[in-house]
């Protein structure tokens, strides 16, 4: 049975949408959590969608399609950081919960900045500069609350 617990208004379109047997589309899939990608999984595997609250508990018909999408971009070809740049990288992102999305413009971006500096490779300082411009647009930046 799968639990879901989200505000009862976009519930009830959910429902609708997928009772319909219409398609649901997740547009930019990797910007999805992944326990968010697991919930949509019991229902497309039952066709049937579980809703429990402490009072009662309901089912409905679920015949949906999934549709995911995401823009993929060559990227690796061009911005391959080396392993130093690619160790700093990864290690931003669990620090600042990156999503996939500030992954790829951070590398776009130390991209550029080798680029600016006439040098084919991107460098573990083109990585370490992207991430600090990346900082720049957090609201907590200088511990300002914008």
């Amino acid at each position: 049975m799968v639990h879901i617990l989200v505000d009862f208004w976009a519930l009830w379109v959910t429902v609708r949408l997928l009772q319909w047997g219409k398609f649901f589309r997740l547009d930019e899939l990797p910007e999805f959590n992944r326990s968010v990608l697991e919930v949509m999984r019991q229902p497309l595997e039952d066709r049937i969608i579980s809703i429990s609250r402490a009072k009662y508990s309901t089912e409905y018909p679920a015949s949906f399609m999934l549709v995911a999408s995401m823009n993929p971009c060559l990227l690796h070809k061009y911005a391959e950081p080396n392993a130093a740049g690619l160790e700093k990288l990864k290690d931003a992102m669990e620090r600042m919960n990156m999503s996939a999305r500030a992954y790829d413009r951070i590398l776009k971006v130390a991209r550029t900045i080798a680029d600016l500096e006439g040098t084919a490779d991107v460098l573990d300082h083109h990585i370490m500069e992207a991430i600090a411009y990346r900082n720049l647009d957090r609201p907590t930046y200088l511990g300002t609350n914008l």
